[in-house]
């Protein structure tokens, strides 16, 4: 699974329902057209 790149300012201004930490890693939930809501693995630069 690719991990996709957010800011620390969109990790910020997400909803604390629409991301996690799991075993240290950052995940956020996104919405994809053909499978739905997605919790993926984040990197948060700058």
């Amino acid at each position: 699974m690719k991990r996709k790149k957010i800011t620390q300012k969109e990790w910020n201004e997400t909803p604390k329902d629409y991301k996690s930490v799991i075993n240290g890693k950052p995940y956020k939930l996104f919405l994809e057209e053909k499978r739905g809501t997605v919790l993926t693995p984040v990197v948060i630069v700058g």
